[in-house]
């Protein structure tokens, strides 16, 4: 199954470095900013849509 993992630099509570070390084999999408919340929703959005609509063409 594929799988997208979306991290800030500047998050909080979990390290970010640690995050992409572990997020082997899927992809990754690494922001300079955003915190734990990902607030900055437009700095992504676009990458997220085009990894469902990539998704969604593999389950159809």
């Amino acid at each position: 199954m594929p799988g997208l993992i979306v991290v800030a630099q500047d998050d909080e509570v979990v390290d970010a470095q640690e995050t992409q070390a572990l997020a082997v084999g899927g992809e990754r999408l690494v922001l300079p900013r955003g915190g734990h919340e990902l607030a900055n929703t437009e700095d992504y959005a676009e990458t997220l849509a085009d990894f469902i609509a990539r998704v969604s063409e593999r389950t159809d």
